[in-house]
């Protein structure tokens, strides 16, 4: 489920970016990774169903950093603020929300930028 999750993610950013986004840790040049990192029921019902939250680290590499730095932002405007949130029968996202907004996390001896952030997912597991 959480793989399904982290592909309809990928799907949503990639709409948005120029570059490509591959499911990871790391991005190519000039690209974006989105990957989980852990995550966990945040209730669990009778019917044994969930509400659960899923932690995502969302990465860029450019040479171009202020070009990365706005696509970066730019993402984590449309997807906290989107009110058209992927689902499917055995899961619904309800919530996006930033817990990291986009920082610079280093820059390669290549002199390609990278830049880090986060997201909370919230979703319901049926």
């Amino acid at each position: 489920m959480r793989d399904e999750i982290i592909a309809a993610l990928q799907k949503m950013i990639q709409a948005l970016v120029s570059g490509p986004v591959m499911i990871g840790s790391m991005p190519p040049l000039n690209g974006y990774a989105v990957s989980f990192a852990g995550g966990a029921p945040m209730e669990i019902y009778r019917n044994l169903t969930t509400n659960e939250d899923l932690p995502i680290v969302f990465n860029g590499k450019s040479a171009d950093q202020n070009a990365l730095a706005s696509a970066m932002d730019a993402v984590h405007y449309a997807l906290t603020t989107s009110k058209v949130l992927p689902y499917t029968g055995r899961w619904q996202i309800y919530a996006i929300e930033t817990t990291s907004a986009p920082q610079l996390v280093g820059r390669e001896e290549n002199q390609n930028w990278l830049y880090g952030s986060s997201f909370r997912v919230k979703f319901y597991a049926r």
